[in-house]
């Protein structure tokens, strides 16, 4: 079984309805499966639904800044 589930913005083309339903499917499959997620996103609801910590990445720099508990960074 794998143990990192990958996830490429995720929730583009779903309704803020669909996007909270497949946020909480992620989160029980990745607690049943004892998976780490890596996921690249803009939806900051979803990361709140679905992430344990936070790297934010500069595009234009490449630079990473800040790592941070959720509950920290929201």
């Amino acid at each position: 079984d794998p143990a990192i589930l990958v996830l490429e913005h995720p929730t583009a083309n779903l309704s803020p309805e669909e996007a909270n339903a497949f946020a909480a499917i992620v989160s029980n499959v990745s607690a049943h499966r004892s998976l780490t997620t890596i996921g690249v996103l803009m939806d900051e609801r979803f990361a709140k639904a679905t992430g344990g910590r936070l790297l934010l990445w500069q595009p234009a720099t490449g630079e990473m800044k800040g790592r941070w508990s959720l509950r920290d960074y929201f």
